[in-house]
């Protein structure tokens, strides 16, 4: 009924061309006619993905004079589709747009079932001047519920760093259980605002802890060279203790992780608990093992910001600060360097003596600055280095003779 009174309004006024029709629709069954647009809507993707048809290049036929290929009675329906549209705006303010630039893109893989409409690029600046959509991401599958789930999956695969968007909101929206069983109102926003804009739960400690790990595997990855002391021999390896201490910022405050370098990865204490972390990375993918339980994380990295994509959304750290300590127990207590760089600082003499932790030389290296502190407190015997010497990774920059 609908369909028909769509056509019978466009031939009212002998129209020809693409067009959409809107219709207001109650409760009771019955529906209205509001306005017809003289174009193709946004959503016409959901309507190919389910008749297979390309709406686009029948518009054009017609334009160019040509008829249609299929009568209205040709056309079948297959399976069912949802359109959800990627936005740069900040849900919890109001949905305002958001502008800036598109610092990290992750999409889902387009197949068959999965589609992505979209004009942008990683790099692209979102401007305050056009519409701050950003995408329509369109999936299809056999039966309603078949596609949510696809599109859940889809949403949690889609990944924008360098403004706000929709996406986590989007993906509330459609894992909520009311609008999994079709229980929808135009008031469905305000009567489930609690639980589409929930209060955050985040343990930012794991988080911080999460980033610092991948942090320091990305940059080991980085360094490994042949010669690097984090490509050594493991019975070489053995004899070395590494501290990472990694410092971020979520807002004002000002946090920092220390991680303790061990033979299977890394281990830290947060609060009174100390876990055992193993830990791999494949782009922008960190594998974890944490006190035997597997799971991934996505992590985004631009300069000096780590974006950490977790089950509650993303949360955006800044890098202030990395400082790693290597120890060789076969230098006689000395500490070296971790990499090839340069000394842009030394901050005790001969015969000083230091407490543990206290930063002795700051180096620059890959554009980082790294502070080589004491691992006890003691003596300073010698010093072999002075600000502006290069050195290499493995060198003894400092030796202390432990305090007994």
């Amino acid at each position: 009924a609908m369909g028909e009174a769509a056509v019978k309004a466009a031939k009212a006024i002998d129209y020809v061309g693409a067009g959409t029709v809107e219709f207001l629709y109650d409760a009771s069954g019955e529906f209205f006619f509001m306005e017809m647009n003289t174009r193709l809507q946004v959503e016409h993707p959901v309507t190919e993905m389910i008749t297979g048809l390309d709406l686009v290049e029948w518009q054009l036929m017609v334009a160019s004079g040509d008829s249609l290929p299929l009568t209205q009675d040709a056309v079948t329906v297959n399976g069912h589709a949802f359109e959800a549209r990627i936005y740069a705006e900040d849900p919890a303010n109001d949905f305002l747009p958001s502008t800036g630039t598109i610092r990290h893109l992750r999409t889902p893989a387009v197949n068959a079932g999965v589609r992505i409409d979209t004009g942008v690029e990683q790099g692209d600046e979102i401007s305050s001047f056009y519409d701050p959509m950003i995408a329509k991401l369109i999936v299809w599958d056999t039966d309603r519920d078949r596609a949510l789930l696809k599109l859940q999956r889809a949403l949690k695969q889609y990944r924008v760093t360098g403004l706000h968007t929709n996406i986590e909101f989007l993906h509330r929206l459609a894992s909520h259980p009311a609008f999994m069983r079709m229980d929808l109102t135009t008031e469905f926003i305000q009567q489930y605002e609690q639980s589409l804009f929930p209060e955050s739960t985040q343990d930012l400690n794991w988080v911080r802890t999460e980033a610092a790990v991948f942090d320091v595997l990305q940059r080991q990855t980085q360094i490994n060279t042949n010669n690097s002391p984090w490509n050594r021999a493991d019975a070489l390896r053995l004899n070395e203790a590494a501290v990472h201490v990694v410092e971020f910022s979520d807002g004002e405050e000002l946090n920092h992780v220390e991680l303790e370098q061990t033979d299977n990865g890394f281990s830290v204490t947060i609060g009174e608990e100390r876990f055992a972390i193993q830990a791999s990375i494949r782009d922008d993918q960190l594998n974890v093992v944490v006190n035997g339980h597997r799971y991934q994380r996505y992590i985004a990295t631009c300069d000096d910001t780590l974006t950490v994509f977790t089950e509650q959304g993303p949360v955006t750290l800044h890098r202030h600060k990395v400082a790693d300590t290597l120890v060789d127990d076969n230098a006689g207590g000395g500490l070296v360097a971790p990499m090839n760089g340069t000394i842009t600082d030394v901050l005790v003499s001969k015969g000083d003596h230091v407490e543990k932790d206290q930063a002795l030389v700051i180096m620059e290296a890959m554009k980082m600055e790294y502070t080589i502190k004491a691992h006890c407190a003691g003596e300073v015997t010698d010093v072999f280095f002075a600000s502006g010497d290069l050195v290499s990774d493995g060198d003894e920059l400092v030796a202390i003779a432990e305090k007994e």
